[in-house]
């Protein structure tokens, strides 16, 4: 097997291993839950490491690898108009929906006869596995999306997929994420240069305006040491200092105390019937700092809908950040307003975001 090209193909959960002549998985990696978990990695140290151990029993040095990334990692769009203002209008509301800060968003974009076909994907799941064969020294040729070449669901690659994958070479260039980002590096890496002439001038200026500040209120300040100031006018200035109230520090320091997110209740309801869903989110939460969370079953099991209750008690920080990371995780999310309860916080689960 060493002799021969490999493909990883990465999934959501896990890493297959393929060679180019083989025929199924030569071995596979799974990835546990409290490493990464919807397409997030929860522990960036622990996640190259268990790639780095599993690659240095797979990898001889100086083999040639290609990444293929699972559709279920990908996210994708269409856009059937070859006009550019509205290409870059899609292109930004592509952007904004992809559920990742813009700095682990790795994205192709391939022109169409009509258009422009985008493709995005977190590269903090691809990046430790190049740099795990880099140190093996191995190099990774491409990074490439699987549905590009007809694989569209994540199950075991064939013969006929690992085929089509190395005989269309041209296509592999042109969707090669790689290639994508050491284009968008350069760019950015331009952009930087021209911001940083423009900024050293900016500062100059803002040096110029300042030292002739300095000078002014230098010229006013002689001009008033010597005249004396008046008492009246002295005492008229203390006079205009008012003091707050005890009423009004008290309640500027309510406003300022904060709930912490330990010591909130919160029950979380499998609105689905999916098992572990609710699990699953549990898990999430409290990788966030939220400790009691007691779990059950809602009434009903075919909710489409997410929501979340909260107490009109709870900060309205929390309320935002935590309706946030649902909407991340389901297709829609309803906000109430949590009535009697023992609890501080109830969530029910609804059909989750399409990859």
């Amino acid at each position: 097997m060493f002799n021969k090209k490999v493909i990883l193909f990465l999934k959501r959960d896990s890493v297959e291993l393929y060679t180019a002549d083989g025929d199924g998985p030569k071995n596979r990696l799974s990835f546990p839950p409290e490493i990464i978990k919807y397409e997030e990695i929860l522990d960036e140290a622990k996640f190259e490491s268990l790639i780095t151990s599993f690659l240095q029993k797979e990898l001889a040095p100086n083999q040639k690898v290609t990444i293929l990334l699972s559709p279920d990692i990908l996210f994708q769009k269409t856009i059937s108009s070859p006009d550019k203002t509205i290409q870059e209008s899609e292109i930004k509301k592509f952007t904004d929906e992809i559920p990742f800060d813009a700095s682990k968003t790795a994205t192709i974009k391939l022109p169409t006869t009509d258009g422009l076909n985008l493709i995005a994907t977190n590269k903090k799941l691809y990046l430790p596995i190049v740099t795990a064969c880099e140190k093996l020294n191995c190099q990774v040729e491409a990074v490439v999306p699987a549905s590009l070449f007809g694989i569209t669901k994540s199950q075991e690659l064939t013969k006929g997929d690992i085929s089509q994958l190395f005989k269309n070479s041209k296509l592999e260039n042109a969707s090669n994420f790689l290639l994508s980002q050491q284009d968008t590096d350069s760019q950015t890496d331009q952009g930087e240069s021209e911001s940083l002439k423009k900024s050293h001038k900016y500062i100059f200026f803002i040096l110029l305006v300042v030292l002739i500040i300095i000078a002014g209120l230098s010229f006013v300040f002689i001009r008033q040491k010597k005249s004396k100031d008046s008492p009246k006018e002295e005492t008229a200035i203390a006079q205009t200092s008012p003091k707050p109230t005890p009423s009004e520090e008290s309640t500027a320091a309510a406003e300022i105390e904060e709930i912490s997110k330990e010591d909130l209740k919160i029950q979380i309801l499998n609105g689905t019937g999916v098992a572990g869903q609710a699990q699953d989110l549990a898990d999430l939460l409290k990788s966030d700092n939220f400790i009691d969370i007691t779990l059950g079953n809602s009434v009903t099991t075919d909710n489409t809908q997410a929501t979340a209750a909260f107490r009109d008690s709870i900060p309205q920080t929390v309320k935002d950040n935590l309706a946030r990371k649902l909407e991340e995780i389901f297709e829609t999310v309803q906000v109430e307003t949590l009535m009697e309860s023992g609890f501080d916080i109830k969530i029910t689960t609804g059909k989750l975001k399409t990859p």
